[in-house]
């Protein structure tokens, strides 16, 4: 797929701006900016009605550009259905232009104070693109070519060279014109002053009273195709076109073999820079021809390629019925682009009107780059899809597919123009071609989506469709939106923020692996302490016996006191002190008192041994990962640990921005079909 561009949408629409006065309280209006202006005359194309014509400009557009303006700006009628449903958006939204844009805004001023101005709408040349409702700019892409010098349209017949009367005995010149290796049929020739149009073959004879013999040929790239090989009509106009819309040219100097009253040029190799655009022209008309039995919708052929305008994103595009071309469009590689750009001028006429055409440019917004991966509104890539469809049928060859899109889930053929183009093929495969050119002819003015394309081909009368339609009515089911997208109601909003994968893991702990031999004690790693000895900083402390209480540096036990068992004892010496000592008994390491038994208060030091200054502990414990100085449970596989949280990794198209996962957005209409 090649990169092609769709021109900005051609202004449809009297301009008028009324400017209200601010209320009581409200800050002024915005200054408008200083505008030069330019005023002429225009008929409407195909009327009586004059109209002058007011065009306010920025100082960004050239004094040459608006002079190019003046001559070309063209003034049409359109109907109350067209203005209302068509134009509304235009005539309701009046917007000043940017003093720091090479903007423009224009008027029309009907001569006749009975006309009204709002049935009536211009057009301009596609130098200019319109850069929101109402206001024009001048296409950056088209700000340096060079603006030739006014002259006069040239008069019909002329090709070139000065047609004169010459004087002298009847002579004939011969010869073929050759363009890249083949005949170049159908072009008008001139040889000293006297015209003729080159043969199927490429032949040309002209016979007339030269003055001499003739050294040069001319070639003018306009004429007559014969849609029919085999027959004199019927014909289609084909023309290759200059940058202003005048017919392209060459001079061959060569020079002829004379024999008696013939002079024959032989083969005469023509330029290729123009010639292999005309043969394509040829075959885009012919094999049109061949499927239909009938011209294309135009009529005719109009190609205009740029003189300086290598190609690029800007370089190709279809301003409704004539195709625009860079200078290096004669490439190989630019062939199936030729037809693809024809497809364009195929469905825009099929459709309807250059006033309908101009309204869908500008709320489909045809203008843009692409590259066939792209998905959005559906009028846009029926319309590309169509092209795609239409340049694989001439060529003979599959719809092109950028890499990745047929892995697009079904919900997408509606959104993308590669998908949009394969549909419309594998559409045509039981009712061929001419019977898909036939919907969109049987129905002008309403096919923009593949989803309207499909019902209509499905409620046309004909040969079954089995697998796409049943009962008259397509078999497949239609989304507002694709797969990945949200519906919010007028628009698919692509999801481009996601949440990435995460779960707590615990709050760090500080590192505690100290290394055999050695023990973690208040931040560092000490020396193992013997047994019966507790570490506390940098030395071993003994541990206090049982019923010792430790006071830290000492070991302390308590004086305790209770009653002696004395149930031994006869009644007359309960406590055994007298007669009958000892009957009374108390637990071991008890004194015995008698009636008590008695343990005195106890304090002795602990033991104390040094282990050295402590050091950094070297990790985490096993089962542990240290992250960031802390020690946290380890993440399952896929997951990244950062902090006290496990993070998953994005899918993809989206990329990791830390908590969320994003991808560019995308927002389109999800029903860009504005019903009249």
């Amino acid at each position: 797929m090649n990169l092609l561009i769709r021109p900005l949408t051609r202004a449809l629409v009297p301009l008028s701006v009324i400017l209200a006065g601010p209320a009581a309280g409200q800050p002024p209006p915005p200054k408008e900016p200083p505008l030069h202006e330019k005023t002429f005359q225009r008929r409407e194309i195909g009327g009586n009605e004059d109209f002058t014509v007011v065009v306010r400009a920025t100082d960004k557009v050239p004094p040459a550009m608006l002079e190019l303006l003046a001559r070309t700006l063209e003034v049409r009628r359109v109907g109350r259905k067209d203005r209302r449903a068509e134009l509304g958006f235009w005539l309701e939204q009046g917007m000043a232009p940017d003093a720091e844009r090479a903007e423009l805004v224009v008027e029309l001023v009907p001569l006749s104070p009975n006309v009204d101005a709002r049935q009536f709408v211009w057009t301009w040349p596609d130098h200019f693109q319109m850069s929101r409702p109402g206001v024009l700019e001048l296409r950056p892409d088209r700000a340096a070519v060079r603006m030739p010098p006014r002259r006069e349209p040239p008069a019909e017949g002329d090709v070139g060279v000065v047609v004169q009367p010459l004087h002298g005995g009847t002579h004939t010149v011969t010869g073929r014109l050759m363009c890249d290796g083949a005949p170049a049929p159908y072009l008008q020739v001139a040889v000293g002053g006297f015209g003729g149009t080159s043969a199927t073959d490429g032949t040309f004879s002209i016979a007339a009273e030269f003055s001499g013999v003739p050294g040069s040929v001319f070639v003018a790239y306009t004429g007559q195709v014969r849609l029919d090989p085999a027959a004199a009509t019927p014909t289609a106009p084909l023309q290759i076109m200059d940058d202003w819309h005048v017919t392209r040219s060459d001079r061959i100097d060569q020079a002829p073999t004379t024999t008696g009253s013939v002079s024959a040029f032989g083969d005469v190799n023509i330029s290729p820079t123009d010639c292999v655009l005309w043969q394509r022209g040829v075959r885009a008309l012919t094999h049109y021809f061949g499927l239909m039995g009938t011209a294309p919708p135009a009529g005719q052929l109009q190609v205009k390629r740029w003189t300086s305008v290598n190609s690029s994103a800007t370089a190709f595009h279809t301003p409704y019925a004539y195709l625009v071309v860079p200078s290096d469009a004669s490439s190989p590689s630019f062939r199936s682009t030729f037809f693809h750009e024809f497809g364009h001028s195929v469905r825009h006429v099929a459709d309807g009107a250059h006033t309908h055409w101009d309204y869908d440019n500008f709320r489909f917004a045809y203008a843009r780059p692409h590259d066939g991966g792209q998905v959005t509104n559906r009028g846009f890539v029926f319309n590309e899809g169509w092209a795609n469809y239409w340049e694989a049928v001439v060529t003979g060859t599959g719809v092109s597919v950028t890499p990745g899109i047929s892995s697009l889930d079904a919900s997408f053929i509606d959104f993308n123009e590669d998908l949009v183009g394969v549909r419309l093929m594998a559409l045509s495969a039981p009712v061929g071609h001419a019977f898909m050119v036939k919907v969109l002819l049987d129905n002008p003015g309403a096919i923009h989506t593949l989803e309207q394309y499909e019902r209509f081909y499905c409620s046309a009368p004909g040969t079954a469709r089995p697998g796409f339609c049943s009962g008259g009515a397509p078999t497949r089911s239609f989304v507002p939106c694709p797969t990945g997208y949200s519906n919010d109601g007028t628009t698919c909003r692509l999801i481009h923020v996601i949440g990435k994968p995460s779960f707590g893991r615990g709050v760090g702990s500080i590192p505690d692996d100290c290394g055999p031999g050695r023990g973690y004690d208040a931040g560092l790693c000490y020396a193992l302490c013997p047994d019966g000895y507790r570490g506390v900083g940098t030395f071993c402390w003994q541990y206090c016996p049982a019923d010792y209480h430790d006071d830290g540096a000492v070991c302390r036990r308590d004086a305790w006191v209770f009653g002696s068992n004395n149930q031994a004892c006869p009644w007359y010496d309960k406590c055994g002190v007298t007669l009958a000592k000892g009957c009374s008994i108390c637990p071991a390491g008890f004194a015995n008192d008698g009636c008590a038994c008695r343990r005195d208060a106890h304090i002795f030091a602990k033991g104390m041994i040094g282990r050295g200054a402590g050091t950094i502990p070297i990790g985490c414990r096993a089962g542990l990962s240290l992250e960031a100085g802390l020690c946290y449970q380890p993440c399952p596989a896929g997951f990244t640990g950062i902090g006290s949280l496990c993070w998953g990794s994005c899918p993809a198209p989206f990329v990791d921005t830390g908590a969320t996962c994003y991808r560019d957005p995308n927002l389109f209409s999800n029903d860009p079909v504005i019903p009249p």
